[in-house]
């Protein structure tokens, strides 16, 4: 919404044990995860991953192989509702505060708020992609 030209501004990556924002605009180089995000064995879970992969790809050159998408899986399941807010409120009892969805993510540096809104929806892809 920022800026002429779109651009990674954040990556969150969580396991089932801990949670990881990590800054492309201070790192630059993320070609360690290349063999991660093409690793058939690993698999992916993403929310709405359409965006994501086609940003993934443009910026860094990621190919994404075993990738699950929690939105796509409802849709599926013929769920009427499948924004991630009203999925986590609904299965999981968690109000999602959206504040700082349309922030200026390319604005450095972040506050605690920011990084904690944002590792806070990776928290629940993989129970949401199990339940």
């Amino acid at each position: 919404m920022y800026h002429y030209f779109e651009k990674v501004c954040l990556l969150q990556i969580a396991t089932e044990s801990v949670s990881y924002v990590l800054d492309p605009l201070a790192l630059r180089d993320l070609s360690a995860l290349k063999p991660v995000f093409s690793n058939p064995r690993i698999r992916k879970v993403f929310h709405g991953a359409d965006y994501d992969i086609r940003s993934l790809s443009r910026d860094f050159g990621f190919e994404v192989e075993n990738l699950f998408d929690t939105q796509m899986a409802c849709k599926f399941l013929g769920l009427q509702e499948t924004g991630l807010e009203a999925l986590l409120r609904e299965r999981f009892q968690v109000e999602l505060n959206k504040k700082f969805q349309r922030a200026d993510w390319s604005k450095r540096p972040l506050s605690r708020d920011m990084l904690e809104y944002a590792a806070m929806d990776g928290n629940y892809l993989i129970p949401l992609a199990v339940s």
